[in-house]
C-alpha cells in the first residue's frame, strides 16, 4: 500500500529515527531519515499492518484499548502514515494518575496477548510496550498503542512484554526521581485482570531470563559501563523480579506449570 499525495504538515516532534508530523484529518505523518530507513519503515508497516489484522479493539469496563491504525505507506519518500492517536503517553502522566495509568497499560497489553496468542504463553509479542509508546486519553476512555518493537515478528513468551514494560517504567521513573513500585504493582493488576492465558510461573521465569538477557545483551553494544550499570540494577532488583512480580501477577489463581 502506497500513497503519493501531498507531505505538507506541521512537525510535531523528531525521534532518534523519524520526524512526525500532523497531517489534516486527524493523521500522523512519521518520516524516517536514519541510514536504515527503508529496513525500519518496513518493518513497522509490517507490524502494524498485522497487528491491525488481529487485534481492532477491545472493550473493558466502558475503555477501549487498540493499536494505532496504519492508513498508507511510501517507500519512495521513505514516510509511513497513521491515524493520530488522542491522549497522552503514559511517561508524561502526572503522578497522581500514574497509577491508574499503569493499570490501563496492564489491560491493554492482556487485550493484545489476549488477541494474537490466542491463550497461549508463546507468539508474537509486542516487543517494545514502553510508558512511551502508550497513550491514554482519561475523559474519552481510550488506551492506544503506537509502535511495535523492531523485534517484532520474532516469537517470544507474552512475560517477556511484561518484563519490558516493568523495566520501561523503572528507568524513566528513576530518571524523573519518582518510586514507580506501586504503579508498577497496578500495571500489573491490570494485566492479570484482562489476561485469558493459562497461568506458568515456569514460562513467566523463562520469559525473565530472556528479556533481561536481551536488554544485557544490547547495554553490552553501547557501552560496557551502561553494561555493568544495569547489570548492577538487576541484581538490585533481583526481588521484585523473582518474587513480587509473580505474585502480582498470578494471584487470583496458584501458578501452574504448562
Amino acid at each position: 500500500m502506497s500513497n503519493t499525495q501531498d507531505f505538507q504538515g506541521t512537525l510535531i516532534t523528531r525521534t532518534d529515527k523519524a520526524d512526525l508530523y500532523r497531517l489534516p484529518g486527524d493523521r500522523v505523518l512519521k518520516r524516517y531519515f536514519t541510514s536504515n530507513a527503508v529496513e525500519r519503515l518496513m518493518q513497522d508497516q509490517y507490524s502494524m499492518s498485522h497487528i491491525n489484522g488481529a487485534f481492532a479493539e477491545a472493550r473493558h469496563n466502558g475503555w477501549s484499548y487498540r493499536p494505532v491504525k496504519l492508513l498508507w505507506f511510501s517507500l519512495d519518500r521513505r514516510s509511513i502514515c497513521m491515524e493520530l492517536a488522542s491522549g497522552q503517553e503514559v511517561l508524561s502522566v502526572p503522578s497522581s494518575r500514574l497509577n491508574d495509568a499503569e493499570y490501563h497499560s496492564g489491560i491493554w497489553l492482556a487485550h493484545y496477548h489476549n488477541a494474537v496468542l490466542n491463550g497461549k504463553s508463546r507468539g508474537l509479542i509486542y516487543t517494545d510496550l514502553g510508558v512511551h509508546n502508550v497513550l491514554i486519553d482519561f475523559d474519552r476512555k481510550s488506551v492506544t498503542a503506537i509502535d511495535p518493537g523492531m523485534r517484532w515478528g520474532e516469537t517470544g513468551y507474552a512475560y517477556e512484554d511484561v518484563v519490558q514494560h516493568v523495566d520501561s517504567l523503572l528507568t524513566v521513573m528513576v530518571l524523573k526521581r519518582k518510586a514507580p513500585f506501586s504503579a508498577i504493582i497496578s500495571f500489573l493488576k491490570g494485566y492479570s485482570e484482562a489476561s485469558k492465558a493459562k497461568p506458568s510461573l515456569r514460562l513467566y521465569y523463562k520469559g525473565l531470563v530472556r528479556e533481561l538477557a536481551r536488554q544485557t545483551r544490547d547495554y553490552a553494544t553501547k557501552s560496557r559501563l551502561k553494561c555493568a550499570a544495569f547489570v548492577v540494577i538487576i541484581i538490585g532488583l533481583f526481588p521484585l523480579y523473582v518474587f513480587v512480580m509473580p505474585v502480582a501477577l498470578f494471584r487470583k489463581v496458584r501458578p501452574k506449570d504448562d
